[in-house]
Order: C-alpha cells, then sequence, then structure tokens
C-alpha cells in the first residue's frame, strides 16, 4: 500500500474495496482450520461498511478507512499479510 501519493486513507480505501471484493461470496475451503475461519471473520469485519454513513459523496470504503484507529489499520495490514500466506498454500489450477 506503500507510497501514497493520494493519501494513506484513499490507498487503504483501495485496499478495503479490493478486499470486499475478493471476499463477496468467498467460501473457504473444507480444510480451512479455526485459527484460519477466525482471521478470515475478523477481517470482514474490519472492512465492513455496515451502519456507515457517507453524506459527503467520498465512498463508503473511504469512510471507513477514515475511521481507522493506527491500530485497526496495523490489524487490517497483518491480517492480509497472514491470510495471504495461507491462501498461498491452495492450489489454484
Amino acid at each position: 500500500m506503500l507510497p501514497h501519493p493520494q493519501g494513506e486513507e484513499e490507498s487503504i480505501s483501495q485496499a478495503l474495496f479490493n478486499i470486499d471484493l475478493a471476499l463477496y461470496d468467498f467460501q473457504p475451503p473444507k480444510d480451512f482450520g479455526a485459527e484460519e475461519t477466525r482471521m478470515l471473520f475478523e477481517l470482514r469485519l474490519l472492512v465492513s461498511t455496515d451502519h456507515l454513513v457517507d453524506p459527503d459523496g467520498e465512498g463508503l470504503h473511504f469512510v471507513r478507512a477514515s475511521a481507522m484507529t493506527v491500530d485497526e489499520r496495523h490489524r487490517l495490514s497483518n491480517l492480509v499479510d497472514e491470510l495471504a500466506s495461507v491462501f498461498s498454500r491452495y492450489d489454484h489450477s
């Protein structure tokens, strides 16, 4: 997500949008472990735009990104890294 030529919130907003797209209707593999399932659930909660309002027309993902604390941003980054490692073990052919 670095550098942030349009600002950190915009970079995070774009990441949230892409994560939302990737997780849309995603069903974990049958051999997905309990920890991986927990991480996926936590990621879905972090990217959720449910109950947000966008009065300025910036986009709900931007609203969510702007509202994230430093700890949430750090956790988002870690979850994406950890789940990317998990998914890399699966054959996508």
